[in-house]
C-alpha cells in the first residue's frame, strides 16, 4: 500500500549516511586590492558591479548610494542612514539635519567669535605648572551665565571646540568636526576618553587642577 511504501522510504533515508561536510578553501585577499565582503576588487568604488548595497561590504560601506572605502566618517553616515531605516526619521535624519544645522552655526560662530578672541592670553604650559582650584563651581553658570549654559546646552561640540582651540589644544575645526561625529555616533566612548584627554590640557594651560577620572565624568 501508499503508506507502506511511505514508512519504507522514511526508513531508509533515516539508516542513510549524513552527507560529508566540505570544507571550503580560505581565499587569502590579494595585496593592493579591497575585500568586498564576497569578492575583490582595486577598489570599493568597483564593488557592486551593478548589484548596489548587497555586494558593498568588508573593507567597504555604503553611503548614498554609492560603495565607499571604510572609515570613521562614511561608519558614521551609514549609521545614520541605517538607523533613519530601521528606527525612524528622528534617528538617522535628525542626526544629519542637526549636523547640518550646527555647521552653518559653527562658521558664524567662529567668524563672530572665535577669530576675535585673543589667543595669546593662554599660554601653553607644560607638567609641572602650579595648580590652583577652579574659582566657580559646576553650577554656577545656571543663574550667572544662563546664555553659555544654553550654548553647552544645544551647541557643546561648537562651544568646546572654542575652548580647546583658545586654549592651544587642538584647532577649531578638528576638534568640532571629531566631538559632533563622536557625541552623536556609536563612537560616544571613544570621544569621552578624548575629551577627558583635551580637557586636562585646557585645564592645565588655565592653570586649574585636574583629575582625570573626574573630567571623563563630567
Amino acid at each position: 500500500t501508499t503508506t507502506s511504501a511511505l514508512a519504507a522510504l522514511a526508513a531508509a533515508a533515516a539508516l542513510a549516511p549524513a552527507p560529508l561536510a566540505v570544507a571550503q578553501p580560505v581565499v587569502q585577499q590579494p595585496p593592493g586590492m579591497v575585500n568586498c565582503g564576497g569578492h575583490f576588487m582595486n577598489r570599493c568604488e568597483d564593488c557592486p558591479q551593478d548589484n548596489g548595497e548587497l555586494w558593498c561590504h568588508g573593507d567597504c560601506e555604503w553611503v548614498l548610494h554609492a560603495c565607499r572605502d571604510k572609515n570613521l566618517l562614511t561608519e558614521a553616515a551609514a549609521y545614520g542612514i541605517r538607523s533613519s531605516r530601521e528606527e525612524g526619521i528622528w534617528t538617522g535624519v535628525s542626526w544629519m539635519v542637526s549636523g547640518s544645522i550646527m555647521f552653518c552655526f559653527a562658521i558664524a560662530y567662529k567668524r563672530q567669535v572665535v577669530d576675535k578672541l585673543d589667543k595669546d592670553t593662554i599660554k601653553v604650559k607644560g607638567d609641572d605648572y602650579n595648580a590652583s582650584p577652579r574659582q566657580r563651581g559646576l553650577f554656577d553658570c545656571l543663574w550667572a551665565h544662563t546664555i553659555a549654559m544654553l550654548y553647552n546646552m544645544f551647541c557643546n561640540p561648537v562651544v568646546a571646540a572654542k575652548n580647546f582651540d583658545v586654549a592651544h589644544v587642538i584647532s577649531f575645526w578638528p576638534a568640532c568636526i571629531i566631538l559632533f561625529i563622536g557625541m552623536y555616533s556609536p563612537f560616544y566612548c571613544c570621544t569621552a576618553l578624548i575629551r577627558t584627554v583635551w580637557a586636562g590640557r585646557l585645564k592645565r594651560n588655565l592653570g586649574y587642577e585636574s583629575h582625570f577620572c573626574w573630567d571623563c565624568f563630567l
